[in-house]
Order: C-alpha cells, then structure tokens, then sequence
C-alpha cells in the first residue's frame, strides 16, 4: 500500500484506537505522517510474537540482528527550546539495505514518550508502504553490501554543519575538524564547566578499501549536555576528526552552539522564561530533611482524589548560563522555579531557588500549606468514591499485582531516564503498558521512590479511565488485608471409597433421625432466672451488726496501739514516709469520689494507704502483701486482712477488713455481682495503675460507669484511689475529672510521697562518651567495634540530640506539628495495610538497634574507674544478654579480664535461665571481687538486690504488639517510658548511694512516655468485647471502649467484633449469644474455648483442656541457652512427638507424662523429670490449674456431667465418657485445626519454605518447630500444598520475615470439615474460606466432592444445633447436652472418616459385602 492509499484510508476509520499512538494528535514543530498499525492478524502466514516483537521501541534492531539482517540505525535527544514546557526531541537514522531507509523526528515530554512515538510512526509507514511484510517475511541472510565511508567528506555533505557566519564570537578553530576537540575543551576550562570525553574505535567491514575504523564519541559538559556522534575513517586519527565534525553538528542542532556563544541581544536578563522576577527561597537543614518526602506525600494525597499533581520546572538557566560563557563565570546565577498545581481543585503553589530540590521543597510546603487551607474552607471534599482512597506509594504495586492478575497477557515497563538539573543528576520514571507510557514521568533524586511514585501515577490514570477496575481492586485489597496474596494451585484431597461410604450413610441416618436441613444463626441469650440467680448478691450487714462490728474494730485497734510489747513494729510503721502524710491522704480521699497517690519506690503505699483508711474506719486491695500486712497488725491472715489470686483465696472477715485482690479478681466480681461488691466496699485502692494492662484499663471504665450509675441512683458511692510510684499524673487527674461549678471539668487531686530510697546520680550518654573517652581514647574504638551496632547506634542518637535539642515534651508526637493537619500527609492515621509501611518499619529498624559493645564499654569503665558495689545492667533480651556476656569474657576490655573468678562474677537473669543460677545474684561476694548482673526488665519491680550500687540502662525492652487485622504477633523491641527508667534507676539506690547509667541521650529521654504503651492498644481484643458484653453493657463494644483513657484503634475493635461474630459468639447486631456467654467464664481466648465445647462433642475433652489451657501461657517447653543442651532439648522434643509432626502433640504428651508422675508418685518425682525433659514445670502448674478451673465452669454450666462418683479418671480431667476418643491423634489435630482457624497455612512449593495463610504470603515455619524443613534435604521437604495448623502468626525483629509458631500437619480433609466455608466451583473443586483450592482426588470425581460438602454442611447443622441447645442446657446433670444421639452418632462418623482417611486402624472393619453399595453409589 502507497502512503497516498493509507491516508484516506486513515480519514475512513475515523478514531479507531488501533490506528493512533501516544501524541499523535499533539501539536508539534516535528509532524510525522501518520499511518495504520500493524496488528497480527495482518500477516497471518507470520508467528504472532515475530510481529508483537517489532511493534516495541528497538525491536527492529533485536529482530535484525537476530535474524542476521544488516541495520544501521542512530539515534540522538535534544530539547526544544522554544517551547513554555520541556520537550524531548528525538532523532532517529534508521537503514535496513533493501528493506527501508528514512530519517525520523518526533516531540515528547519525555524522552522515552518521544521515542516511542518515532519508533510507532517508522513502524506504521513500513506497514503502509509493505516494507515491513519484506522485513518479516525474510529468510536467509542478504548478501553483503558496501556502506560508504561516513568519512569527513560524508559529513560535509551529509549534516548541516555551523559557520562562522553563524557564530561570529566562536573561535576559528572551531570550525576546522583538527582542532574542535581542542578548542570547546579550551572553552569548557575557561568558564569552570567539566567535560568528560569518551571515544571507543571499532574495525569496519564490507567498506570499499577493505579497512577503516570507527570512532564512536560521547561528550558530557555538567550541568549542560550529554551528545554522541560518530565518524569513519582509514585512521583512527581521520575517524576521530570526523566524529567530532559530526559532534559540532550536534550541538549546532541541539541549540547547545547558541548557549556558548550568544548573541549580543540576548545577554541580559535575571527573569524566569515569562519575565517573572524570581526570588530565591532558602530552607534550614531540618525542615528540608522534615520534608524530603513532600513531592511523594502531595503525589499521594493527590491520588486519594483520583487525581496526579502538576509539577512544571521553568529556569533562568538558559540566559544566566549564556551570561556564565561570556563572562567566564565559575557560578552559573541560575534559579529554579517549580510550580506544583491540581487544576481541578485550583490549588497552585511555586517556589523558586538556586537547585531544583530546594526549589522543589518549598514549592511542596507551600503547596501543603494552601491544601490545608482548602480543606479546612471545603469539609464536604472527601477521598474519591472510586476506590481511590486506597491507593498510595505503598499499595501502587500491589494495583499492578492485581491487574497481571486479571490481564495475564499485560506487558508492564519500568522505562528510566537519568536527567540533569545543573549540578544535580535526577531520576525520571515512567510505566509503560503494552508498550504505552502511562502518565506523566516523575521526577526524584533516587531511583527507587521515583519508580514507586511512577507506579502510583499510573495507576491513578488507569483508574480514571477504568472506574469499575479500581473499585475491583479496592475490595480485593481490603479482602486482603492491604495487599494482594497471589493465589494458590489446587492441593490434592484424597478419599478412599470406605470413608465415603461413611460419610454417606451419616447422612442418610442424620436426615432420617430429623437433621433439620437449613442451618440457623445463633440467637442472642435469654437474659432470665439462670443470668438472674449468677448475679445473686453478697449478704449484706445488718445496721445492728455494723455498729457492734465498730465497737470491736476501735477496741482492736486502741489496744493494738498501746500495745507496748509491739514498740519496734510501730517504730517501723511509722518511719515509712507514706505514714507523715496520713492527714493528706485522709484528707483527699474522704473528700473526693477519686484521688491519685504518686508513691515513690520504699515510701510504703501498698501497705500502709489501706491501712491508713482502715483506721479511719474505712476498707479495702497479692498474697505477699496480704501477709506482711497482717504482720504489721499483728494479725493472722482472714480476720481483718486477706487475699484472693487466681488459683487461692484466704478471705478476711466481713466488714471493716482489708481484701488485696488482682484485677482480674475484681473485674470477675464486678461481673457477678457489681452492686454487692460496691455496696460492701467503702474503698477501692487500684494499685500499680501505671502498669495499664488491659484488666486495669477496662476496671477504670467500669468503675467510672458504675459510680456514675450508683450515684444517679443515689446508692451508695465507694472512693477510689489510684496509686502507683510513677504516673502520669495529668492523664489520670482529667480522666477522672469531676463536673464542678458552671459546669467546669475539675481534675480529681494528687498526693505525691517521696521515697525512702538513697540519691541516685544519673549520667545521660553524652556524659558517658566524654568519660569513655577521656579515660579510653586509645582503645575505645576497637571495643566499640566489637559489634556491627554501637558505632552505629552512636551516630544516629546524636543525631536525634541535634535534631531535638530544645524540645520539650513527654511524647515525641507531641511534637509533630502533623498532628493538628486536618490531612493525613504522613499517613499516620491510615489503617489499611496495618502497622507494615516503610516509615514505620525503618523506625522498628532503629529502636532495635542495642549496642552492647557499647554496653561492655560502660560497664569496664565502671570496674577500672570504682572499687566497689554491684552493677546491674539492663538489656531488652536474652540475645543481648549473651552478647555483652561474650564482649567481656572474650576481650580484655580496658584491660580488666572478666574471666577472673575472684576479681568478677558475672551473672545472667532471664526466664530461660535455672532458678538455681538465677538465685546466685542474692549471694554475697567476697571481697575484691565485683558482682555483674545482666538482666531483663525482669528486675525493675520483681527482684531487688541490695548491694547494686551501678545501673547501665541501654533503654529498650521487649513488648508484644498484636496486629488485630491481620492477625499477627510481634515481640518489638522499643524505647522504654520514663517510668521504667525511673524503676531502673531506682534499682541503684535500694541501701546506698547510686549511679544510673543512660545508654541513650537526655533529649531521648525527655521524648518518651511517661508510662509505657497500654496493653489495650497493643493485643487481641476478643476476650476484652466478651467480657464488656458478659456485664451486660448494652452500648455497642466500641463505643465502650472509646471511654477509656487511651482508647484502641477504631479498626482493631471492628477486627475482633467481627471475629467475635464469625464463631458465634456475637449476633450480627451485635448482642451475646448463649456460646458467647459459655466462652466469656472460659479462662482462655474465645476460639479455644469453641474447641474445647468441640471436644466435649467429640467425646475427646482431656487434650482440648490440655491444648486451651496452654496456648495462652508461656511455652511447656524450655530453649536452653548452650548449644548442646538446645539440641539434646530438641531431640526430646521430637520424641514427645511420636512422629506425629506435631508440637501441639508434644506438648499434650509431655504434659501428660508430668502428670501421671505427679498423681502416681509426686510432686517431687514430677518436677525432677520436668527438669530432665526441659519441661518448665511452673508452666505445667499453671496449665493444670487452669484446666481444673475450665472443667469446674463446664460442670457449673451443665455442659458436662459432675463427677463426684469417680468416673473422672485419674490421669486426664473430665469424666471417662467424655474421653472416649481422647487418644486418637488425628481427632486432636482435626479439632485443633477448628479452634485455631483461620490459622492455617499452606506451603508453596517443595524447594522452597514459604506457605501461603488467610491473609499473608511468604510465611516460614519457625526454626523452633519440629516441622520446619527448611534444612531438610531437598527428598525429605514437605509437599507442595502439605497444610499446617499454628498457634500464632509471629514477625520476627527487624520487621521482614513471618513465622508460623507451634504448628502440626493437618491434612486437607481435615481443612474441608473444620476450616473455614466451603464451596463447590464449577470446575468440581472444592474451594474453602475463598483461598484454599481443594482437588478431589476419587474414582467419581463429581459425586464424591459433592458428597464432601454436603457431609460438610451436615457437619456444621450438627454443630449449631449442638450450640443453640446451650440456652437449655441441665446444670444438674447436663443431660441435654451430652446426650443427644444424633450428634453422637454424626460426631463419630466424622472420627470414622478422619480414621479412614489418615490409615488408622478403624474399630469397626467393613465388610466387603459393602463393595457393591459403594459402587452403586459412584
């Protein structure tokens, strides 16, 4: 076809998209001709990916060379600079022998945008004019031709070339090839511009001599321009003349000739390119480094409106520069001005500098400034409804992930460009799709956020133009909890013809015995006579009992006063400092509803605020207290003074006695019996406040409610008090504040007692390096270097002195002016992809930073520089603990050897370490030799040793933060509060004077907490919206939580409201269901008591009390520390587990080994193998206890029958009955599956070791896990899609690896009756919870996956109607529950099934006289 045929044929398709190419329609000072574009099924006798290969920018070479045909092609930018905005010229040379030659030009706005248009446009014309069909259709190599000689000759003829005529100011030379390199480098020299010349010479071939080089040129001039060019030659000499001929060309082209010499006319001027006076901004070093991401954050509030910034560059840099040549000038006087626009909400803002990043920074803070302003002034604009509020730099990706998702042919391209702006070298990024840019190009200093504010550009404008794609991909997001899980192969699910025999005739039987065939929600409870009778009230004294209780109590007391036998007790008692203040406590306490007692460490406020109250004739606050108490009354415990923990009581006397309970108590009390509790105490002393578990937090709610309520009803209202040695005083006096005159919130009063501690001096970091090294400057850079850390960790805490010195504060956000910004430009308050942003996980990075060289360093310069007293030193973890351990026995730090036995004791004290060795910090040493103690947080409250006179702190502990969302657990390592610092401190004063030791710099100090972070803001909140709901608050649970003093993230109380919801426990709206009642008086989380009502139905009780009990408490198991101890740990760890790749199974068995011991032998007998088996027999305890304590609400409950006549056998809880099936190891796995659900996971691959989860990718096992493979022989890995039940989802401490901890092999089958909803696809599989793909593998594949979900469905009808009977439950004899024999017969169906499945041998054989059935059935 003929460019005259396509033309009008062009005119007859109209706008038909397959004809057109980015810019086409653009005006432009370079138009090219426009023609069709090729599409494969133009050349149908041509492979489809022979023509997709040409049709991208270079394809033509690849092909070319590829298929051995000759190409020639050059190719040249430039920018045009007539033109307000920066065009991008590119030229192209393109010559294939006797196919196509022509020259091409085309305009962009980016180079790759310019290229791409002039390679569509070459590409379009060859289609046209049929040259591409000869291109494509080509077979054998064409013959050599002969190129001429691109000598000087060729150019002179060639290349429009400057003259002197043009350039009258130029140098003669100039213009004579000899001399051109010589004389632009003499020119660079002369105005301080650098050049870089690079020239690189090849052989010709096929030239008409036979011989010639090539010489290939690139000229850099800084800040100016980049140019290439080439020329031919007999020599390299002649080659290189002739490239820098062509070279001249280039620059006379490009308009760089006009640059260097000028003329005279224009060689004024201080004006930007419209004659706009610019005035130069400049930026303090804080606030640049403040705003380095503000272009990023103002590209991501833009895309939250569907919308991308405008961000134009104009500079006076062309006149400024030309005046720099003519003058000479070292310094070009150039100035930036960057303007930042979104047309559609008229906001613009520009500054204007001397670099393009200053420029650019003020520019961005300006233009924050005005979208602060037109938000305030316009409050109806919200995020776009599209879904665009999702998108940001951090979920761009995940949009791509998406669309390849959904478009696996795609092509996607990450095109880069580096651009100079004067000095400065920037990155400029487009996205290309199919071969298309996508956006405007953006511009950054790095490459790595430009490509991920590129992402977001695109992705905005791919939304724009597909809404529906955008508001698919933000529920997908959501769905996956802020980012895209790629989806899973289907996992094989084998059944043998046996197990569907079973499975079938259960549900023949369960639908004849009356199985209702819908399933029906569970409803909320009956609040009747059952709740009623729970809630019964306390007995009360009468009026004639209290005043004869009175007269005894002021009896007791006188006497006890006068009683001069007990002169050194008194003596005691009152040199306490809490007892010189007894008036003011009395005095504040009897004339307000609340009061706040800040005691300071030995001032005597857990002791002696009660006792101080008691005689005032007022009452009331574990079992240590309790009995030094009664000491100091001479008292036994239970008359006027008691105690109730957990797993003990010893109550006093009713009425005018002291009860010290724990929260948890109390909360348990107020639960039952809210008004008989309050109306029997004068007083509640709420001890230790400061600590702010969740149990603290939600007393102070509750509290505050109730009083409220007692007193509306005008009851009685007890008086709180709230102590603690460290507080934050101001939160808690307005939190319980009171309404006062003209309706004023009045803050409720404090007292603060100081302690009877000695002075302790406190040296901050700066103090310790200036005496490091003024005693150590010598080799003190060696010891530091002793790990990867403290140089580090040095560097970056002065950095964050300087950059806060002058500060004052208690929390660093208090001083974030972001704050008060009524938009989120850091994204703090954006919840969707959980607590994982890069901001985020870089400051992880930096709090885990522990220096313990420098932490060795400290505590060597103490020994070399004092003579005596212990020093106890602070780390956050075990790891630390070790490592400071080996950098003082292993080096000979300023010269002290801490391997001397008698010169250095070194003690360690953590959890994992015997109680033995732990109880050598007590023991005295002799003299001469100097105690060292290494310790976790652990000594701050819990252990005192006197003779500690030092204390290095490094300032960082370990918390557990729970991800609500996505469900993950993390043990971070974060900066102390204040009120552990002063604790540690605290430590060095106990009988002397003391020394406190800062690790970190005194504006650090000044920055943090005044109390740590809450527990109710950093853990699950099931148990937590249970209990609100089990008190009976009818308000919604969040709400309720909204009133605490710190309340929680709205996000995380959705999270666990709707987790609530998903097991039933929670109605829809939001209301108490008779399993939610059950699971709240359950001492464990809310989906472990669902399993253990599980194991009551599966006649298999004893493993889930087991199993519930322990997931909760600390690990059965010990790590020791050494080496050879962990592995022989680990060895009996795998025997406990009977080759059931299980830890769960472990545990249970070991567990159960203890306590044979323990009943048939003892205590002693028991705790000796404990120790043996590395079984934390303290852990053991507690999961005993609390087993007992769940089977004690089961039979209150009438969920299962007492066992007073000794059916319980000795060796598991729970009667007999109830046990029937609690030895079959793949009943206890499947059950576990159902109380851990949704935490499953399944692997990805064999050679690898990620498993995919509900929510997450990438997953490991952890190494502690007898089934982690990671170190397996490739033959011995787990299976692609081998399914693992685990008991949480861990992150490690730097933020980048999740772990599955304790997990035990399930088998799909398992996951298809326990897991989540299970669905049947078109193509017969079997899908579950919308993430697990299930294969069936069976003779009739259909009929048996079919039969697996209604066997399923079946399943969880039983199951619901075993939960909706909870409302009718016999709490006499439980018959209702236990004894229904259609959920007996199904349940042990579901036990044939599993036993069929997994190969155990199954009680009942069948016959094959069945064999016949079955294969009627199929």
């Amino acid at each position: 076809m003929s460019d005259e045929e396509a033309i009008p044929l062009l005119e007859k398709l109209g706008s038909d998209p397959r004809f057109s190419f980015p810019g086409s329609g653009d005006a432009s000072k370079y138009p090219i001709e426009t023609h069709p574009m090729p599409q494969a099924q133009d050349y149908p006798d041509v492979p489809a990916g022979r023509v997709r290969s040409i049709l991208t920018p270079g394809g033509f070479d690849l092909y070319c060379k590829a298929t051995k045909i000759p190409i020639k092609l050059q190719e040249s930018f430039s920018v045009a600079k007539d033109r307000r905005q920066v065009q991008h010229v590119f030229k192209m040379e393109l010559s294939i022998p006797n196919v196509y030659t022509g020259t091409h030009t085309a305009e962009g706005q980016s180079k790759q945008a310019a290229k791409s248009r002039a390679w569509k446009a070459v590409t379009a014309k060859m289609h046209a004019n049929g040259s591409l069909a000869k291109l494509l259709r080509h077979k054998t190599k064409p013959e050599a031709t002969t190129a001429p000689l691109e000598d000087i000759g060729f150019i002179r003829r060639s290349e429009t070339l400057p003259t002197q005529q043009r350039y009258p100011q130029a140098p003669t030379k100039l213009f004579e090839p000899r001399f051109i390199q010589e004389t632009i480098s003499g020119i660079c020299g002369k105005a301080k511009v650098a050049m870089q010349i690079n020239t690189d010479f090849s052989a010709l071939a096929n030239k008409p001599d036979g011989s010639g080089r090539r010489c290939t040129l690139k000229l850099d001039l800084s800040g100016v321009c980049e140019e290439s060019a080439w020329g031919e030659g007999m020599t390299k000499q002649a080659a290189k003349q002739a490239a820098w001929l062509r070279m001249t060309a280039r620059l006379h082209e490009n308009g760089v000739l006009d640059d260097i010499f000028p003329s005279q006319e224009i060689l004024s001027g201080t004006t930007d390119l419209e004659g706009e006076e610019l005035k130069a901004t400049s930026l303090d070093k804080q606030t640049l480094a403040e705003e380095k991401d503000s272009k990023t954050e103002i590209y991501n509030y833009a895309a939250s409106l569907g919308q991308v910034p405008i961000f134009t560059v104009s500079t006076s840099e062309s006149k400024s520069r030309k005046v720099s040549w003519r003058r000479q000038k070292v310094t070009p006087a150039t100035l930036y001005k960057v303007t930042v626009a979104l047309p559609d909400l008229k906001i613009e803002a520009s500054a204007a500098a001397k670099s393009i990043l200053l420029a650019e920074t003020a520019a961005s803070i300006d233009f924050k400034t005005k979208a602060e302003d037109f938000k305030r002034a316009n409050n109806d604009i919200r995020e776009s409804d599209m879904g665009f509020g999702i998108l940001n730099t951090d979920t761009a990706s995940y949009f791509f992930e998406y669309l390849r998702e959904v478009r696996r042919d795609i092509r996607l391209e990450t095109v880069h460009e580096t651009v100079r702006a004067g000095a400065a070298t920037r990155h400029s990024v487009t996205i290309s799709v199919d071969g298309d840019p996508v956006g405007e190009p953006v511009v950054l200093d790095n490459k790595k956020p430009a490509e991920s504010v590129a992402y977001l550009v695109a992705a905005v404008e791919l939304g724009k133009k597909e809404p529906k794609l955008m508001q698919d991909f933000a529920t997908r997001l959501i769905q996956d909890k802020g980012k895209i899980l790629k989806p899973l192969r289907s996992i094989d699910l084998s059944v043998d013809s046996e197990a569907l025999y079973v499975m079938r005739s259960a549900l023949v039987e369960a639908r004849q015995a009356g199985l209702p065939d819908n399933r029906e929600g569970l409803t909320a409870e009956h609040v009747g006579g059952d709740l009623a009778k729970q809630r019964r009230r306390r007995r009360q004294l009468s009026e004639t009992q209290i005043n004869q209780l009175h007269s005894t109590l002021r009896a007791q007391q006188q006497a006890f006063d006068a009683d001069e036998s007990l002169h050194d007790l008194h003596a005691k008692k009152a040199a306490l400092p809490m007892n010189q203040y007894k008036a003011q406590v009395i005095e504040m306490v009897s004339g307000n509803p609340f009061g706040i007692v800040v005691g300071a460490t030995g001032s005597g406020k857990t002791t002696q605020v009660p006792q101080i109250l008691l005689e005032h004739d007022i009452a009331e606050a574990a079992t240590s207290v309790a009995q030094r108490v009664a000491d100091e009354r001479n008292q036994p415990l239970r008359e006027q003074v008691g105690y109730q923990v957990r797993f003990d009581a010893k109550l006093p006397q009713q009425g005018g006695s002291i009860n010290y309970c724990t929260t948890g108590i109390l909360l348990e009390q107020l639960k039952h019996d809210p008004d008989g509790v309050l109306d029997a105490a004068s007083y509640l002393i709420i001890d230790e406040v400061h600590e702010r578990d969740t149990n603290i937090d939600f007393l102070m709610i509750i509290m505050k409610k109730a009083l409220a309520a007692r007193k509306s009803a005008g009851k009685t209202v007890p008086r709180v008090v709230l102590m603690s040695a460290t507080l934050d005083t101001e939160l808690f006096a307005n939190y319980f504040s009171t309404e006062g005159e003209d309706n004023v919130r009045v803050p409720c009063p404090s007292l603060s007692v100081p302690g009877r501690t000695f002075p302790v001096k406190e040296k901050y970091l700066g103090d310790i390096t200036h005496e490091l090294v003024q005693h150590h400057k010598g080799s003190l850079d060696s010891v530091l270097g002793l790990d990867r850390l403290s140089k580090e960790y040095l560097r970056s805490e002065a950095a964050f002195s300087v950059a806060h010195t002058g500060r004052n504060g208690a929390h660093a956000g208090d001083q974030d002016p972001s704050n008060d910004s009524v938009i989120d430009w850091k994204r703090k308050r954006q919840t969707l992809t959980g607590q994982d942003a890069e901001g985020e996980a870089s400051s992880e990075k930096e709090d885990s930073m522990v220096p313990t060289a420098l932490a060795a360093a400290t505590i060597a310069h103490i020994c070399r520089t004092t003579k005596d007293g212990a020093i106890l030193a602070f780390f956050p973890g075990i790891d630390e603990i070790l490592k400071t351990q080996r950098h003082l026995q292993e080096h000979n730090i300023f010269s002290r050897d801490f391997t001397d036995p008698t010169r250095f004791k070194i003690c360690l004290l953590h959890s994992t370490i015997p109680k033995e060795q732990q109880s050598q910090i007590f023991e005295s040493v002799p003299s001469g030799c100097r105690k060292i103690i290494l310790s976790t947080n652990i000594a701050e409250t819990s252990v005192t040793v006197t003779d500690v006179k030092y204390v290095v702190d490094t300032g960082k502990l370990r918390e557990t933060r729970y991800d609500q969302t996505r469900r993950i657990t993390k043990l971070q390592c974060v900066w102390e509060s204040k009120s552990n610092a002063k604790q540690r401190a605290g430590r060095a004063g106990r009988v002397q004077d003391g020394f406190y030791y800062a690790l970190y710099s005194k504006e650090r100090h000044e920055s943090l907490r005044a109390i740590g972070l809450p527990e109710l803001l950093r853990t699950d909140l099931q148990e937590t919206l249970l209990s609100i709901k089990a008190q009976s608050f009818n308000e919604p649970v969040e709400t309720f939580l909204m009133q605490a003093i710190e309340p929680p993230p709205r996000h995380a109380i959705v999270a666990a409201r709707d987790n609530l919801t998903s097991v039933e426990a929670f109605t829809e709206d939001e209301q108490l269901t008779d399993l939610g009642r059950l699971l709240s008086k359950l001492p464990v989380h809310p989906t472990l008591g669902k399993m253990i009502v599980l194991g009551v139905i599966f006649r298999c009780l004893d493993p889930m009390l087991v199993l519930g009990a322990a997931a909760e408490e600390r690990s059965l198991f010990i790590t020791p520390i050494s080496h050879d101890a962990r592995s022989t740990s680990r060895d009996i760890r795998r025997d406990y587990g009977k080759g059931g790749y299980s830890d769960h199974l472990a545990s249970l068995n070991a567990f159960r080994e203890i306590r044979v011991l323990r009943d048939q032998v003892g205590v002693s007998a028991a705790f000796d193998r404990a120790r043996e088996k590395f079984v934390h027999f303290g852990a053991f305890k507690t999961v005993d206890q609390t087993a007992k304590q769940i089977v004690e609400v089961l039979e209150d409950t009438g969920l299962i029958p007492r066992t007073m006549d000794g059916r319980q056998q000795a060796d598991q809880y729970g009667p007999a009955a109830m046990n029937r099936n609690s030895q079959n190891p793949v009943l206890i796995k499947a059950l576990l599956a159902a109380g851990l659900y949704p935490n499953l996971g399944a692997k990805t691959s064999v050679k690898g070791a990620a498993h995919r989860t509900t929510s997450e990718q990438g997953v490991l096992i952890h190494p502690s896990s007898l089934n982690d493979d990671n170190k397996r022989k490739e033959d011995k890995k787990n299976s692609y899609g081998t399914l693992f039940t685990y008991s949480s989802l861990n992150q490690n401490n730097d933020g980048n690896s999740l772990f599955m901890r304790e997990t035990s092999m399930t088998t799909p089958l398992m996951a298809a009756l326990f897991g989540g909803p299970l669905q049947m696809s078109q193509t017969n599989k079997l899908e579950m919870d919308g993430w697990l793909p299930l294969f069936v593998q069976a003779g009739d594949r259909r009929f048996a996956t079919k039969l697996i979900l209604e066997y399923r469905k079946a399943l969880d009808r039983v199951l619901n109607s075993a939960y909706r009977s909870l409302a009718n439950l016999n709490r006499e004899h439980g018959v209702e529950f236990v004894d229904d024999p259609v959920r007996e017969r199904f349940a042990q169906s579901v036990v044939e099934v599993l036993d069929q499945a997994s190969g155990r041998t199954v009680e009942q054989t069948f016959g094959r006289a069945r064999a016949g059935h079955i294969a009627r059935y199929n």
